[in-house]
């Protein structure tokens, strides 16, 4: 049984972890666990959302297996070593402290777990850390249909599936969210992330170059409200689709070991 420890928690890449793993595991083979419950596993999985350097000690990876599928570092300002890590990594960044291949973050699969349309709206998806929405600091943006969205109540309203269906069939994505720009990226939807340097989800903008690295988009991370018309310049999405392959394969990969003893 492949156990994989997410956060309980109403977080948007967090909540992937489920309709992903069960696409591509059988519901057998995996079992999903917050991670307040792991402390006593000695062989376990990380998935989408969670950071290893956050919301787990750096010496509580020292006498257990450890597999990454995909998720990355907070902090960017010291190696981990001496460790037994397994998987890949979100990012470049995270790549050089955790010493896995960074080859990204697994929400990039989402169009082939939920399907895909061609009917899109010519609505722009703005998703913002709620303390700029409740500041009234939205920067004046040049985009046609502006729809303003809190993610935490989105989650409750619609669920995950709904926030996906609103990001695919949109025209543009602006946000300062990460799996948003995920999202919004598996859907092949012009997207960019402004980082306003506020909040919570602002406070390490490395996170948004980690992820933007491996598919080349480093440029749609911004920091000035003047920028983020370069949204409309988005339009290439033919490495983030060679991306999904190496994903896929990656996935695989991580997994294959423990399913096939298990099936032995």
């Amino acid at each position: 049984m492949i156990k994989i420890g997410y956060r309980l928690n109403l977080n948007l890449g967090d909540l992937l972890n489920f309709p992903i793993f069960h696409y591509y595991l059988e519901d057998k083979q995996f079992l999903i666990i917050s991670l307040e419950y792991l402390k006593k596993e000695k062989e376990i999985y990380l998935g989408i959302g969670t950071l290893p350097d956050l919301h787990l000690p750096y010496d509580w990876f020292r006498d257990k297996q450890v597999t990454l599928l995909g998720t990355g570092t907070r902090y960017f300002d010291q190696k981990w070593t001496g460790l037994n890590l397994k998987g890949f990594a979100r990012g470049k960044l995270s790549e050089q402290k955790l010493g896995l291949p960074g080859l990204g973050d697994l929400g990039l699969l989402a169009d082939r777990v939920f399907g895909r349309t061609d009917l899109k709206t010519d609505v722009t998806l703005v998703e913002f850390d709620h303390l700029i929405m409740t500041n009234h600091q939205l920067p004046q943006m040049d985009l046609p249909n502006i729809k303003l969205i809190s993610t935490v109540r989105s989650i409750v309203t619609i669920g995950t599936m709904g926030i996906y269906k609103l990001i695919h069939t949109s025209r543009y994505v602006v946000t300062d969210r990460l799996h948003f720009a995920v999202l919004a990226e598996a859907s092949e939807v012009p997207w960019v992330i402004y980082d306003h340097g506020e909040g919570g989800l602002t406070a390490v903008p490395q996170k948004f170059i980690d992820w933007a690295s491996t598919i080349g988009k480093e440029k749609f991370v911004v920091t000035k409200p003047e920028d983020i018309g370069i949204v409309i310049e988005n339009t290439d999405f033919e490495q983030s689709a060679r991306q999904k392959d190496i994903l896929e394969k990656a996935l695989y990969e991580a997994t294959a070991e423990k399913i096939n003893a298990n099936i032995s």
